[in-house]
């Protein structure tokens, strides 16, 4: 049987890389492991992209909302963090070998598995906060909660697009005697943008404000 080369869709072809380590199999799995990750996570990409979450059965009161909004911002904040590490060119480089030496096929596992799984945990993070029954400018403020994971959901998302088509074009370019070290260039940056900090802030001192909605919603309980 022929040596698979080429990025792997499948579990199956994940082996059949592993085991016939090819020109380049290092950036080949681990683009894969990515790949098939992430395909396995559309239909909760999806969801989270129309904002559907099924509903958890629990409402979080007035004097709950602020503990509740706080604990799921400090855990965003820890996936992020964890995020940027996984992408550090220390952890890429153990794995998949410095330019020119071979890579640890269960370390490049390892590392690709843990960005998808902080990928699908930013995505159920997203789908807790929406399934919980709660007041409707309470519920204001918890969706611009969410998008505070939307750039790095989607940054994560769109690397691991650019990187399998990037890969994909690898064993052409090696069978056509290219001999230059492939290295991963690509920039990948996770980061909450200024306007919707800012958003969310003023709808957070709206919502305690005596003059604000709050006060509004209050009167029709």
């Amino acid at each position: 049987m022929a040596a698979f080369s080429g990025v792997p869709r499948s579990d199956d072809e994940v082996g059949l890389l592993i085991n016939g380590r090819t020109a380049g199999w290092e950036y080949m799995l681990y683009a894969g492991v990515l790949a098939i990750g992430m395909q396995r996570l559309e239909q909760k990409y999806v969801d989270y992209s129309l904002g559907y979450a099924p509903r958890l059965g629990s409402m979080v009161s007035r004097a709950e909302f602020m503990d509740f909004i706080m604990a799921q911002l400090s855990d965003l904040m820890v996936m992020v963090d964890s995020l940027t590490k996984v992408f550090t060119g220390e952890v890429l480089e153990d794995a998949l070998g410095a330019p020119g030496d071979g890579g640890d096929p269960d370390r490049i596992v390892h590392a690709a598995s843990r960005a998808v799984r902080l990928y699908e945990d930013m995505l159920l993070w997203a789908e807790r906060i929406r399934g919980h029954a709660m007041r409707p400018q309470q519920r204001r403020v918890a969706e611009m909660l969410v998008l505070f994971a939307d750039q790095p959901i989607n940054e994560l998302r769109a690397f691991a697009q650019r990187l399998t088509a990037r890969v994909d074009e690898l064993p052409a370019a090696l069978a056509a005697g290219g001999d230059e070290p492939f290295t991963i260039i690509d920039t990948v940056t996770f980061e909450i943008a200024d306007s919707v900090s800012h958003e969310f802030m003023t709808g957070l001192r709206e919502l305690y404000s005596d003059s604000g909605p709050r006060a509004a919603d209050d009167e029709r309980d």
